[in-house]
């Protein structure tokens, strides 16, 4: 958690002599899907929400920091019918996913106000993976006497590529769509994210 914060911090920092400048400040709210390749089972659909801090260079740059939290709630079906003395095995399980990142985007004006802008950038995920375990098996029952609650957490590096198509109005607020896919250090898909997003000029 001390690493977590001080990377958020850096990145904060990154932005902080630009507050007072051409600074759009954007909110997305929308699903997230997880990559095939990560252990957790099926539903891999959850919510997701993003905020992001991007000064805007000149009318074809901008960079500015990405702040992205998941929740996925998933089934562990391979687990069902786990012999169990007291009461079945839980077969819920959460997995919260943040991912802060450092952007850059090139922005392309359309007709009628509208922005097409996309980008890539590089940061650091940390994930919390929270499921239950069964444990002390019983060599003579051939049962498992409880459970635990485990609680997991990794980090690592991601390199993040993220569109939006807004509209702009009174050059102050923005409404449109934004997406995003995630990569870890093996440019292995992590997961990817999309939804409407609403966006202000400070």
């Amino acid at each position: 958690m001390r690493k977590l914060l001080t990377i958020a911090g850096l990145l904060f920092c990154t932005i902080g002599e630009l507050l007072a400048q051409n600074l759009d400040l954007h909110f997305n709210l929308g699903y997230f899907t997880i990559g095939d390749q990560r252990a957790i089972e099926l539903p891999s659909v959850g919510i997701n929400a993003n905020l992001g801090f991007f000064y805007q260079l000149n009318n074809q740059w901008s960079m500015g920091v990405s702040l992205n939290r998941s929740w996925n709630n998933y089934c562990r079906e391979s687990m069902a019918g786990t012999p169990i003395m007291v009461m079945p095995l839980p077969l819920e399980g959460t997995l919260t996913s943040d991912h802060f990142s450092f952007m850059v985007n090139r922005k392309i004006a359309l007709p009628f106000s509208i922005l097409l802008e996309g980008g890539v950038g590089i940061g650091m995920f940390v994930d919390r993976n929270n499921y239950y375990a069964p444990v002390y098996f019983n060599e003579d029952k051939q049962e498992y006497r409880g459970f635990f609650l485990i609680d997991e957490y990794s980090q690592g590096i991601t390199f993040p590529a993220q569109f939006s198509l807004r509209k702009e109005f009174y050059n102050k607020w923005s409404i449109g769509i934004q997406g995003a896919v995630y990569y870890d250090q093996f440019f292995k898909r992590r997961g990817k994210y999309f939804g409407p997003r609403l966006g202000f000029f400070l």
